[in-house]
């Protein structure tokens, strides 16, 4: 298997389950709130402008003919690993060393397409591929027995340290049951999730802080694990109805989700978690979903707009925007290829660049991924 890498002038560039007292498990409740019908944001909230941005995305690896990438991570200002398949049914697994994109070794076992990577606050790295996880420490090591099952692929995962990890997956959009597993003690444990609940992604800053996002019964649901339980936490009125797609956790004040509606007309969700409570954040008109999320540790996010989610205004020309807290920034990509998709974002520590991992679905049979980098 070939990997065409192009080295970039890229620079240093997650109602409560848990184990109570006696030792059993009560199923994490569904979250409980009213919207309205329509599922429309906040009509108090301003409508601010997308602005053409000064900074510049590039595209810095290219995973070759018949390729995808879907997962991103970045442990450090100068390591990045990306994940997704080639050739329709190989697993891929890229790393970026500060200087240059390679291949990375696979995981024995790992015979389809990888999941998803996840890594931990100290860099530490986990991947999940075919129901399976593995943690790399110069090379990979199986964690624990089955993690899901090989059709029934986890699409959330959380690493808080060697002994603190979180992984879901399942529900409506694979057509199998929804899961989450907890790896503590050796071993990954089920925690009971309600009917209908779905977990779509998973943050955590330590063993004692987790985040989980997603949807139940078309519901907004948050869950917040503190060491001992996952609690559910309520959305916004005006964010209630809908599902989140993508949650970081900067720190126990600084926490962002993002999603869409549900209702008759889909929009966009941007939560910014205070410490207290889920804010509603302002949203330019005109954007249905956010389905990716880096936080930029400035008090602001990086997310994207789907290409087929446009407005066809003039502004929303790329499918990167940054909103630093009060003001929404368009941010030049590369213009090649067209009808780019991204798939996942993530910031480099100790820096004020991102790393996004893009998809052409458009070209179907002859799809690539690419990675790009921000300056």
């Amino acid at each position: 298997m070939i990997v065409r890498i192009l080295v970039a002038a890229a620079a240093v560039a997650a109602l409560t389950a848990c184990a109570d007292e006696g030792g059993s498990e009560r199923p994490v409740a569904s979250p409980h709130g009213s919207a309205p019908s329509d599922g429309v944001p906040d009509g108090g909230l301003p409508t601010p402008s997308l602005s053409p941005g000064p900074a510049k995305w590039d595209q810095a690896a290219e995973a070759g003919d018949q390729s995808s990438l879907n997962s991103v991570i970045a442990v450090g200002p100068a390591e990045v690993w990306a994940s997704g398949w080639h050739h329709e049914i190989d697993p891929l697994i890229l790393r970026w060393t500060g200087e240059r994109w390679s291949q990375a070794p696979l995981p024995s076992g790992a015979s389809d397409h990888v999941d998803l990577l996840a890594a931990s606050r100290a860099g530490q790295v986990w991947t999940f591929a075919g129901g399976r996880a593995w943690r790399w420490t110069g090379g990979w090591s199986s964690v624990g027995g089955t993690v899901g099952a090989s059709n029934n692929p986890v699409d959330a995962a959380a690493v808080a340290g060697p002994d603190a990890a979180w992984a879901a997956g399942g529900g409506t959009r694979h057509g199998k049951p929804a899961f989450l597993l907890h790896w503590s003690g050796g071993k990954w444990s089920p925690v009971p999730l309600p009917p209908q609940a779905e977990i779509h992604a998973m943050d955590a800053r330590s063993p004692d802080d987790a985040w989980a996002v997603g949807t139940t019964d078309g519901r907004v649901m948050t869950m917040h694990w503190d060491g001992d339980r996952w609690t559910s936490v309520p959305a916004p009125p005006s964010a209630a109805w809908g599902s989140l797609e993508k949650v970081v956790a900067v720190s126990a004040n600084e926490v962002w989700a993002a999603g869409s509606t549900g209702g008759r007309t889909s929009q966009a969700i941007l939560l910014r978690w205070d410490g207290r409570a889920w804010r509603p954040q302002p949203i330019p008109s005109g954007i249905s979903a956010f389905t990716v999320l880096a936080a930029d540790r400035h008090g602001g996010v990086w997310t994207s707009i789907k290409p087929d989610d446009r407005s066809g205004d003039s502004d929303v020309r790329t499918p990167i925007a940054h909103f630093d807290g009060r003001t929404w920034l368009s941010e030049t990509v590369p213009g090649n290829p067209p009808g780019a998709w991204v798939e996942d974002m993530a910031w480099l520590p100790n820096t004020n660049r991102a790393v996004a991992v893009v998809d052409t679905p458009d070209m179907e049979e002859d799809n690539m991924g690419y990675a790009w980098m921000r300056h």
